[in-house]
């Protein structure tokens, strides 16, 4: 047993002489640790590693218990005597069935003795964050350097019957070009060398964590962003891009089924997706007509979010009383940088032993036509 246990910590020690080569090896001329997500999964790895010949240890130690010895009182030769509680009872029981002259100077309980110990199950309940899913419905299209540069066409027309012989009506066509200038989204947490060291596959999980919060912030900026110098220009912001609002006598369905056909009647393609706020489609849900009858669906009946045969996205980002109706076709989501997770150290943190975990993501809504996004206001008429 003994012989075991020294093999584990030995391989344990090595495992970790490999983990700290790795970092000691990905230093930049600053000293700091920059590591590829590559490098960063083969510590996980090797962390995994020692995480499970920990585990084994413990479990060997566990069963390599030393029985304490108790010296014996009187003659050796009459061996150990023990009166325990229970001979006790038995014989007094003998007499009237209760022990006289016990006496309790402490009770041993688990607030007064031994608290159990307690294992955590590796579930983790995560805080309320909104559900991420731009990514499932709109194509990516990466950008190269810091912008994403195309051409629209912003004039075309002037062809025209002739008669023979008379003149040809001149075309007018012009194009311009448009610049697509990715923004950035960043989150960074300090951590000590401690809390990783001391909690196995914590890194993991910080680095899941910290990458959606990247996509959450990028999701609100995609639909959201004002187009400052230092946010994103999000759909709800394009210049360009249609409206419309509800008017009296209609009702949420009326107003997005209209919002969305502004897009084939403006020429500008087909709508196929909506996208609103989870609320204002629970209210459209429930909607009932003058006779009581749900004007969306029976509520037994079982159904995806869809309207006049398009898909309902619901995303928290979306204000209140407003949907978007989109032609995906002509709206992509700009990607420099996917969510990057890097680990170094800022100011003093080595001397301090700590280290920080930052993250980037870069990119821009590309909205090729404007036309195929329409902005529709669908709150109570005044």
């Amino acid at each position: 047993m003994k012989a075991k246990i020294a093999e584990l910590n030995s391989q344990i020690e090595a495992k970790s002489a490999e983990i700290k080569t790795l970092f000691e090896t990905n230093k930049d001329e600053n000293g700091a640790f920059k590591m590829t997500r590559d490098q960063l999964a083969e510590i996980e790895a090797k962390k995994a590693e020692v995480a499970a010949l920990r585990n084994e240890l413990n479990e060997l130690k566990a069963n390599d218990i030393t029985r304490p010895e108790f010296d014996a009182k009187g003659d050796e030769n009459e061996g150990i005597k023990m009166n325990t509680i229970g001979k006790a009872f038995v014989a007094g029981g003998k007499k009237n069935g209760f022990v006289d002259g016990i006496e309790y100077k402490a009770v041993f309980t688990r607030s007064a003795g031994l608290a159990p110990e307690r294992f955590r199950n590796g579930h983790v309940d995560f805080a309320r964050r909104n559900e991420l899913n731009l990514f499932d419905v709109f194509d990516i299209e990466p950008i190269k350097g810091d912008a994403l540069k195309y051409v629209r066409e912003t004039i075309s027309a002037g062809a025209a019957e002739a008669a023979e012989g008379g003149a040809y009506n001149e075309a007018n066509i012009a194009l311009a070009d448009v610049v697509a200038v990715a923004k950035k989204v960043t989150t960074i947490l300090p951590v000590t060398d401690e809390v990783l060291a001391d909690n196995d596959g914590l890194e993991s999980f910080l680095d899941g964590r910290l990458s959606y919060l990247l996509r959450e912030r990028f999701e609100s900026q995609f639909i959201n962003g004002a187009g400052t110098s230092d946010t994103m220009l999000g759909l709800i912001a394009t210049t360009g891009v249609q409206t419309y609002t509800r008017v009296t006598g209609e009702n949420h369905g009326d107003a997005m089924i209209k919002g969305g056909s502004k897009i084939r009647e403006g020429k500008a393609g087909n709508c196929n997706l909506y996208i609103m706020n989870p609320a204002n489609f629970t209210a459209m849900r429930l909607a009932k007509d003058d006779n009581g009858n749900y004007l969306y669906a029976e509520l037994r009946e079982g159904t995806n979010p869809t309207l006049d045969g398009k898909t309902v996205l619901l995303n928290d980002a979306v204000p209140a009383d407003t949907a978007i109706a989109v032609d995906t076709n002509h709206v992509r989501i700009g990607l420099r940088s996917d969510a990057e997770i890097e680990v170094g150290y800022n100011a003093d943190d080595f001397s301090k032993g700590k280290k920080s975990m930052r993250g980037t993501m870069r990119g821009e809504a590309v909205v090729y036509r404007p036309q195929a996004v329409v902005i529709i206001d669908i709150s109570d008429p005044a």
